[in-house]
């Protein structure tokens, strides 16, 4: 493999990566736009015309990077270490429209909702069968 240096970048010359959209080798660099941190590279598949774009940083820039998202992750766990935990919301699954308090002599929802006794009416926060 052969190394380039572009003014503090590093690049190695590697076999085409391969489309992770279809998987083949055709997936090559369109564009590419150089600025004091990054290179960005805009990458397109000959054979499905996938794109994707790809940041490539200088070492330093890495390292400090990795230092910030571990100096991240301790004061998150220190500052979620003592919150509650909060249990999920169970709805139940057998709501029937028919039978809620909110069902008027036509068969129709009182509040009007358009979900009336359709498959997504499970959520409905109105329901209630004490009458």
């Amino acid at each position: 493999m052969k190394t380039i240096d572009y003014v503090g970048f590093t690049t190695v010359n590697q076999p085409l990566p391969t489309c992770p959209s279809c998987g083949h080798s055709t997936f090559r660099t369109i564009d590419t736009n150089r600025s004091k941190l990054a290179i960005r590279r805009r990458k397109q598949c000959d054979h499905c015309g996938h794109r994707a774009t790809t940041h490539e940083v200088t070492d330093e820039f890495f390292q400090e990077a990795k230092q910030n998202q571990s100096l991240v992750m301790k004061m998150r766990s220190v500052l979620l270490k003592d919150q509650p935990k909060v249990e999920p919301v169970v709805l139940p699954v057998d709501i029937k429209c028919v039978d809620c308090i909110h069902n008027n002599n036509n068969n129709e929802c009182t509040f009007g909702f358009p979900e009336y006794n359709t498959e997504d009416s499970f959520d409905c926060l109105h329901y209630s069968q004490s009458k």
